[in-house]
């Protein structure tokens, strides 16, 4: 796909995203850095990293991604949006492979903003998927904790 430029925009949300994968895929930065909205609303939080809300600070997180290009993919599947006027909002689930083989499930947001010159994404967050065995196992601990403890005693005012 060609990096939009003012005569050729993003015409969706869906185009806009489908260009953000694909510059992924082939760790192209000025294809990833030409969905990038460039107003200072945006910003990018990978897996376990500060939000970073700066361009020049997003630009750098992709290029160090971008390093590991020929060992990182990234598949994607359960994908939900939600759109209402400016806005469209993308849900969905990426596998990190590394070497071909599944590393990482993470939850990622996709916030996408119609500007005058076509659809930017103006957010990308990616958190690692909470293995939900464990976190089950979390709260029954907290549950039975929080189930040995006696009621305080009422008082008299």
């Amino acid at each position: 796909m060609t990096s939009p430029n003012k005569t050729h925009p993003f015409p969706t949300a869906e185009s806009c995203e489908e260009a953000f994968y694909q510059a992924i895929e082939d760790a192209d930065l000025d294809a990833m850095m030409a969905v990038w909205s460039e107003r200072k609303t945006m910003s990018c939080i990978h897996p376990g990293a500060p939000m970073l809300t700066e361009l020049d600070d997003i630009k750098e997180s992709w290029r160090q991604i971008f390093t590991m290009a020929d060992t990182i993919r990234f598949k994607r599947y359960a994908h939900s949006i939600s759109a209402e006027g400016s806005l469209s909002i993308h849900h969905l689930r990426e596998d990190v492979l590394l070497l071909d083989e599944v590393v990482n499930t993470v939850i990622v947001t996709n916030i996408f903003k119609q500007e005058e010159d076509g659809w930017k994404l103006i957010l990308h967050h990616a958190s690692a998927e909470p293995d939900l065995e464990e976190f089950e196992a979390e709260i029954e601990e907290v549950n039975a904790a929080f189930s040995s403890l006696s009621p305080p005693s009422p008082t008299l005012h």
